[in-house]
């Protein structure tokens, strides 16, 4: 009997070291994993930051490709607009005021539509500040066909008070969205 239960004993002790070793390996097998997993998550984020920072950088080459124009268009337009509201002018020199305010217009969207890459961040205000770029001058090219009308009883000026309305409107959406994907990606020193 006494060699029955040194097998016995030298099975059970071997079922328990079998079993601890199957724990032991289990736990290793899950360490092994959360260890991966994290590494896996690590890896993400950093592909996802690398991917952030390329974006911002196309967001920051296209902002500066963009902002010349932008900013050459709003200064002609408010010089434009001061000239006409400092001066007393006859309807020749509106027309030519106006008619310089639709080139200015003009001139933007040629620039604007020669930016060859639009970043996909910035896809969104692509497409708004199209809109309100031609929206404003069909807005001024309409105010341009009042003037030369000469008939300004007969115009129908509620068309061009919505074409400003909504001119105004395209404008804001477009700099709200550029704004947003500015603050986005922590760039709103554009604004400044």
């Amino acid at each position: 009997m006494k060699g029955k239960s040194k097998i016995a004993l030298v099975i059970l002790l071997a079922a328990v070291i079998l079993v601890g070793l199957n724990v032991i390996l289990v736990e290793h097998g899950k360490i092994a994993a959360e260890r991966e997993a994290r590494e896996e998550e690590r890896l993400k984020r950093e592909m996802l930051e690398e991917i952030k920072l390329e974006e911002a950088r196309e967001v920051v080459e296209y902002y500066l490709e963009f902002e010349p124009a932008r900013d050459e268009f709003i200064k002609e337009t408010i010089e434009l607009s001061e000239e006409m509201e400092s001066e007393f002018v006859n309807i020749d020199r509106i027309k030519e005021l106006v008619s310089r305010r639709l080139d200015a217009a003009i001139a933007f969207r040629d620039k604007f539509l020669m930016i060859e890459s639009v970043p996909s961040p910035l896809e969104t205000f692509h497409d708004y500040e199209l809109e309100f770029i031609k929206s404003d001058i069909e807005t001024i090219g309409l105010v341009l066909s009042y003037y030369d009308s000469e008939s300004y009883s007969t115009y129908n000026s509620s068309i061009l008070n919505e074409l400003y309305l909504k001119t105004g409107l395209l404008y804001q959406r477009a700099e709200e969205e550029l704004y947003n994907v500015c603050r986005q990606y922590e760039m709103r020193y554009l604004f400044e």
